[in-house]
């Protein structure tokens, strides 16, 4: 009896071979130990979520359980939050696909913009209009306004490296933080400009994420990732 172990790409968990390795057999695939990266909440269905997850692609929960729809490293996704038949997800550095029929098959939309400098290049949708998204992961903020058939680069936010996070605040479609390397900055007109917000805030770990307040536009919380003796 032979067992042996994948531990990255597809598949990948613990088989064992009673034959010598002529067969195998997975004896891991009821564990549920992948790495979600990022989730997708539907706003007009509480059981439809999509997930990307590391090795393991972008998969859809709906009523029927899990699927698999999109393979390779599923990075980050989300739902329309106007049509829930329109599902995106992301491949590595910042490609990005979309499906308009519930996740049965997926699109490229990568037209104008440039690869992404992060393994997990982030894009969000506006919250005012639906047709509207904008892309992290280069060093400037990239942006379309027909669901990604086209896309031009706008502002760039203050910082050095790429736009490793941001967020649009909801009571105004204005109003957008952004995270680079060692800086928050923030845009008043839908991310065509920037200026630094740093003032105040840690300078001796990294900011991971933004969050803004549903109803003022200028609360906004940072996560920080570090450690050090003090």
């Amino acid at each position: 009896m032979v067992f042996k172990i994948w531990s990255d790409g597809l598949p990948h968990g613990v088989f064992k071979s009673s034959n010598s390795g002529s067969s195998w057999s997975d004896i891991s695939s009821n564990l549920t130990i992948a790495q979600q990266y990022r989730l997708g909440l539907s706003s007009s269905s509480e059981n439809l979520i999509i997930t990307g997850h590391q090795d393991n692609g972008s998969n859809l929960m709906d009523q029927n359980g899990w699927e698999q729809v999109y393979g390779g490293d599923g990075m980050d996704c989300f739902i329309d939050r106007t049509n829930s038949n329109k599902i995106f997800v992301s491949y590595v550095y910042g490609d990005y696909q979309r499906s308009t029929n519930g996740g049965n098959n997926f699109s490229n939309i990568n037209s104008g913009i440039p690869a992404g400098n992060e393994w997990l290049s982030v894009w969000h949708q506006d919250p005012v209009n639906a047709s509207t998204i904008y892309a992290g992961g280069r060093t400037a903020l990239y942006k379309t306004t027909n669901l990604g058939n086209s896309w031009s680069s706008i502002g760039t936010p203050s910082g050095s490296g790429s736009v490793l996070e941001f967020a649009i605040a909801p009571s105004n479609n204005q109003i957008i933080y952004a995270i680079k390397q060692g800086t928050v900055s923030k845009s008043t007109n839908a991310g065509s400009s920037f200026q630094s917000v740093n003032s105040g805030l840690p300078t001796n770990t990294e900011a991971t994420y933004i969050a803004i307040s549903d109803t003022d536009p200028d609360v906004a919380f940072v996560t920080y990732s570090g450690y050090n003796s003090n």
